[in-house]
């Protein structure tokens, strides 16, 4: 997890899109990373949370591009990686667990 810290931490500094796009492909490795994790998390879950069963990381995991349409701050980026895992997934409604 140190790896997506240290990227996370010099998205903070270099919050634009020419930054990101020279970095995609580091993204991309964190990324896959952290949905390895989170599909780890999601397995652990299940032993004792079995409405969690079968449940995909695509339905969990937050996309890291902001909607800036309505918001003062205009960084493209977000600077932290989360997922909620609960039944249906992220966008079903339900009670469940945010890793952030």
């Amino acid at each position: 997890m140190e790896k997506v810290i240290d990227f996370l931490d010099r998205l903070l500094k270099h919050n634009n899109r020419e930054w990101f796009n020279e970095h995609k492909a580091e993204y991309q490795t964190i990324q896959a990373y952290f949905n390895e994790f989170v599909a780890h998390l999601i397995a652990g879950i299940e032993t004792f949370d079995q409405s969690v069963a079968g449940l995909e990381v695509k339905n969990c995991v937050y996309r890291i591009y902001r909607d800036t349409r309505f918001s003062h701050d205009k960084t493209p980026y977000k600077t932290h990686m989360g997922a909620y895992i609960c039944r249906g997934g992220k966008c079903s409604g339900y009670a469940g667990y945010y890793f952030h």
